[in-house]
């Protein structure tokens, strides 16, 4: 059987192997083959709607980089390109902060210098 049928049915919700929540919509327009869509592209649709989705350029960003938060205020809706250019932003920002001294790296290792940022203020 397939979908609620199916003997390794779990309630129409999987993480896939890329971390991203998914759920179990056939009939979805982003649907994949497999009938499921990542939960991010489902609260960007519900929130602005499929024409002005696919307008923007229907690719998601996670603002925290959290692939699980997926409410609409930690998504941005936008070109390939434009999603490019953030996560090329957010390393020119990290190595700004490696610059400053708000980040250390030693051993094969980046960390935050805890002279200068206290962890559970970012966490």
């Amino acid at each position: 059987g397939k979908g609620a049928e199916a003997k390794t049915w779990k309630g129409g919700k999987r993480i896939d192997g890329y971390g991203y929540l998914k759920y179990y919509m056939p009939e979805h327009p982003r649907a994949d083959k497999q009938g499921y869509v990542r939960a991010h592209i489902v609260s960007a649709i519900n929130a602005m709607g499929l024409d002005k989705f696919e307008e923007r350029g229907g690719l998601v960003h996670h603002v925290d980089g959290d692939k699980l938060h997926n409410e609409i205020e930690n998504l941005w809706v936008c070109t390939k390109q434009k999603h490019m250019e953030l996560h090329a932003q957010l390393t020119e920002l990290a190595y700004a902060l490696v610059k400053r001294g708000d980040i250390l790296f030693s051993e094969g290792n980046y960390f935050l210098n805890p002279e200068r940022i206290n962890e559970d203020d970012i966490r």
